[in-house]
């Protein structure tokens, strides 16, 4: 699975340093330290060069550690936002200065959003994640999320999945409701740690239970293999279109592994993505995964955690699909199509990008991509371009690329 296009996701790992002791946390370094102001602008001209700061990043999330607790957090974001690029902020929502951090964001012009742990519904489930044995530190993420949704900024929570909380999705999504929060968003536990991994049944249980809901209200952030529960999630970005990048440069494919690709303060990040190491993690995958008709879909699991562990595969792998997985989805041929990609040309090949997602694409469907303007209806492409137009539209709404207007 090579993959031409470098990186368009980034996380910035700004500092280790954290409030939480997470026996399941998912960043394999934890150095506690932190670089100056100065090295980190030289990070962001790299992925983002002064001379065509779009070359290469979509969004920009800062992460860590907990990264608010850099000495140079506000100065940190405050450049990231004047790239002009969608940037996103990950934490574990326990701040010294909440108002500090809000402020800081509502200057900002590009921020998108912020994702804000939150492992159960009570103190004792998200106790048992994070290891703080601060009692208060549960009502204290709380009120954070609060402040920030009643503030006006997007904030979604984060749960990682686990034994004590995986019956309780229908009350972690209410509860992340009722603090003000746009969208609950759950991720499989990756790692190895027995005392809070669900067992198989707890975890297909909760995915069951995460599938039913609207995605907008509650959805899956990770890779789950079609093989295990199908239609959940989309397939694994990292080391394909995300790169973590630590303060000292190294790019690694996220932070679940203590593989890195290269250094970016070195090398250009196009001959990162092309290096041995690169391809190489691409291609680890089983042997039934590259006969699986889904294989475009999961791209053989979590390919972090098979190398990190020494796995022979995906922990939830269970066995290849002999044919594609129907994916139905009702038009209306009235609608107008609204593009909500961007189109990049890259080693002679064609891509759609959002976010952290991208399609490759044939070229002889430009003329069709550029008619996706918001004012054409799918009526007005079919008569166009040929019934093909149809199949087109289904596979980049499926996707996540169009949004729709109704038609007059």
């Amino acid at each position: 699975m090579d993959f031409p296009l470098p990186p368009i996701a980034y996380s910035l790992e700004l500092t280790y340093a954290c409030k939480h002791r997470c026996p399941g946390c998912a960043n394999k370094w934890n150095k506690d330290h932190a670089r100056q102001m100065i090295y980190w602008k030289r990070i962001l001209d790299s992925i983002a060069p002064p001379d065509h700061r779009h070359k290469y990043a979509e969004i920009i999330r800062v992460t860590g550690g907990e990264p608010t607790l850099h000495y140079q957090f506000s100065e940190i974001i405050h450049y990231i936002d004047q790239l002009n690029i969608h940037h996103a902020l990950f934490s574990c929502g326990r701040w010294a200065d909440v108002t500090h951090i809000i402020d800081c964001y509502q200057n900002c012009n590009n921020f998108t959003g912020m994702l804000i742990s939150l492992h159960g519904h009570t103190n004792s489930s998200h106790q048992q994640f994070v290891n703080a044995h601060e009692p208060h530190a549960f009502t204290e993420i709380c009120n954070t999320i609060n402040q920030v949704a009643k503030a006006g900024l997007t904030v979604f929570t984060n749960t990682v999945l686990t034994r004590f909380n995986c019956a309780y999705v229908s009350e972690i999504v209410q509860l992340s409701k009722n603090l003000g929060a746009e969208c609950a968003v759950f991720n499989r536990f990756i790692g190895d740690c027995p005392q809070i991994q669900p067992t198989v049944h707890q975890l297909k249980h909760a995915l069951e239970q995460i599938k039913a809901y609207d995605p907008a209200t509650c959805h899956l952030g990770n890779c789950i293999p079609q093989c295990f529960v199908s239609d959940l999630s989309d397939p694994p970005c990292a080391g394909f279109e995300h790169c973590a990048v630590s303060p000292e440069g190294w790019i690694r494919p996220d932070n679940l592994t203590t593989q890195v690709f290269g250094n970016i303060l070195a090398e250009s990040i196009e001959d990162i993505w092309q290096s041995e190491r690169a391809n190489a993690y691409r291609l680890v995958c089983h042997p039934d995964c590259l006969d699986c008709s889904e294989l475009m879909n999961c791209r053989g699991g979590e390919h972090s955690e098979i190398i990190e562990y020494n796995l022979n595969q995906d922990r939830l792998m269970t066995s290849r699909l002999e044919s594609p997985i129907n994916h139905n989805i009702t038009l209306d041929i009235q609608w107008q199509p609204v593009p909500l990609f961007r189109v990049r040309k890259f080693s002679n090949s064609l891509f759609l990008t959002r976010y952290n997602l991208s399609l490759p694409v044939d070229k002889q469907i430009l003329p069709v991509l550029d008619a996706m303007n918001g004012q054409n209806t799918i009526h007005a492409l079919q008569q166009a371009f040929g019934e093909d137009v149809i199949n087109i539209v289904g596979v980049l709404a499926q996707k996540g690329f169009l949004s729709f207007k109704q038609g007059i």
